[in-house]
């Protein structure tokens, strides 16, 4: 990520793994469960009760991996 972002000419200024809990309960589903993802009564807990404390967790310790990545960049003055 960070080298597709440098070589489009930006200059990164946060660049960060976010909702790892999210990547290991998809690798669950999918993986080891062989569920297909889906909007559903389980994704609405995950939500709703799980999301709230994974986002305050990230405040504090970046995770090392995640589901998504978060990237600020903006273009050189």
């Amino acid at each position: 990520m960070r080298a597709a972002l440098t070589g489009a000419g930006l200059e990164i200024e946060k660049l960060h793994y976010a909702n790892a809990l999210g990547l290991i309960g998809y690798y669950m589903a999918t993986s080891v469960f062989k569920l297909m993802p889906k909007e559903g009564a389980m994704v609405k807990v995950y939500d709703k009760v799980v999301l709230p404390v994974t986002k305050a967790a990230e405040q504090i310790i970046r995770p090392p991996f995640g589901q998504s990545v978060f990237a600020v960049a903006r273009t050189p003055s």
